[in-house]
């Protein structure tokens, strides 16, 4: 399992649709920062933290689970398996979020850096 949806549901009930859409606008930004291909090299400890954090907050069960597994054979081959693991959960999650958010309404511009199909409320 990716997504705890359970998660995710309790979290859109505490904070409501105009916070959680900021939260997940914030997540899927620096979870990308983080995990970006380009930067070469083993990820810190305290990358690793912010990801397994991050990522319970918002359900992403899976790519926690990575991220507590300290021992990867290779440093290389864990940042490939969280990219992995995190595009994979993203997909997922984008895919069945909508109800959580406002969905756009043809023609309405979307605010820079927003889930594709949604905006803040």
């Amino acid at each position: 399992m990716l997504i705890d949806w359970k998660m995710v549901e309790d979290l859109h009930a505490d904070i409501g649709t105009t916070d959680f859409a900021e939260v997940v606008m914030l997540f899927l930004s620096e979870v990308e920062d983080v995990l970006n291909p380009i930067t070469p090299g083993p990820l810190s400890s305290e990358e690793l933290h912010f990801l397994k954090g991050s990522a319970l907050n918002l359900g992403f069960v899976g790519l926690a689970g990575l991220c507590r597994d300290a021992d990867a054979p290779d440093a290389r081959m864990r940042r490939a398996m969280l990219q992995d693991t995190f595009v994979q959960s993203r997909n997922e999650f984008l895919a069945r979020v909508g109800h959580y958010l406002r969905a756009v309404p043809a023609g309405e511009p979307v605010r820079s850096g927003t889930p594709p199909g949604f905006h803040l409320p």
